[in-house]
């Protein structure tokens, strides 16, 4: 009965950040922040440090979106961080891609389309899921800003880093 409760408490936090996705995707972060909080807080309680660190670094995206640019620094390093302890490799995939975000925003073009490098290859040989709709926008933004040549150097150097070299790129620039 007691691992029932907690099982259901689990879904409960899930399908809290899965609304949470869905009002972020639909262009409001403000909305979405609240809810993600709550999720974070219900896997917190629940000892589940893997559901806390993806609803920090949601968090830290509803922050950058929100124009807050320190913060979503700081939340996605901390996100970062925490599923590398782990070694969760979705949390540690997904961080990588929000600081590819968050590089975008400072059009800090050189650092982004590494990081996108990295994890496009790396998600190949991941059984980590992808979040769609979180990275699209980024890539086409890189890929906009950058000439191929310099795009396909810095796609290509991406490419080449391990998983451990793109978190540590990606936390030398969060």
């Amino acid at each position: 009965e007691e691992a029932h409760a907690a099982g259901a408490a689990w879904l409960a936090a899930l399908a809290l950040f899965l609304v949470a996705n869905g009002i972020r995707l639909q262009g409001d972060p403000a909305s979405a922040r609240p809810v993600y909080e709550q999720a974070r807080e219900a896997w917190g309680s629940l000892g589940d440090q893997r559901g806390v660190a993806l609803a920090i670094i949601q968090i830290g995206l509803c922050a950058l979106e929100s124009g807050d640019h320190q913060e979503a620094h700081s939340l996605v390093r901390e996100g970062v961080e925490i599923s590398r302890e782990l070694d969760f490799r979705w949390g540690e995939l997904f961080g990588v891609d929000a600081a590819g975000l968050i590089a975008v925003t400072m059009k800090d073009w050189d650092v982004a389309a590494t990081l996108f490098g990295a994890t496009e290859v790396l998600r190949e040989t991941s059984p980590a899921p992808h979040v769609f709709g979180v990275r699209e926008p980024g890539v086409a933004a890189v890929k906009k800003a950058l000439d191929p040549a310099t795009l396909s150097a810095l796609w290509d150097k991406g490419n080449a880093m391990t998983l451990e070299q793109a978190i540590a790129y990606a936390l030398e620039h969060l």
